[in-house]
């Protein structure tokens, strides 16, 4: 199973799992450290997610060196899509675009985020857009 997480999804599992807390997004990290799917991420959503830990809330409950280590995990064992395929129009914003893009271009199967508006897509292209929650019931025990 091949997923990708939009960066609010992707920064809340690293904050979650890193705080020990059992929520969906941490469970997600936690499931894809155990190799129970394949995690697609996009220089896109690198910057994204690297400029979004820098926010003084993220900054609050994940220290420097946790922080270094999460983003060479993703680095290192996430699989990186290049974007071959370029989605407009689709969403509301040019920036979910992009992470739609990065879905379609890895073949993922699910596309995780919190964001509602974003999720309104519901499936494009095989790649269907889920709560972090619900993708967890749809991934199983």
């Amino acid at each position: 199973m091949r997923v990708l997480l939009d960066t609010n999804a992707l920064a809340a599992s690293i904050v979650g799992a890193n705080l020990g807390w059992t929520t969906p997004p941490a469970q997600i990290w936690r499931r894809w450290q155990q190799k129970q799917f394949t995690l697609l991420i996009s220089e896109h959503v690198m910057a994204e997610l690297n400029t979004t830990l820098e926010r003084p809330w993220f900054l609050a409950r994940l220290d420097p060196p946790a922080r270094d280590l999460a983003i060479r995990d993703l680095g290192a064992i996430a699989e990186v899509v290049e974007l071959v395929v370029r989605t407009t129009g689709v969403t509301s914003h040019m920036e979910d675009d992009l992470v739609l893009s990065a879905a379609v271009s890895g073949n993922a199967d699910y596309l995780v985020t919190g964001d509602a508006e974003f999720r309104r897509v519901g499936e494009y292209q095989g790649v269907k857009l889920r709560t972090p929650a619900e993708f967890l019931r749809e991934l199983g025990t």
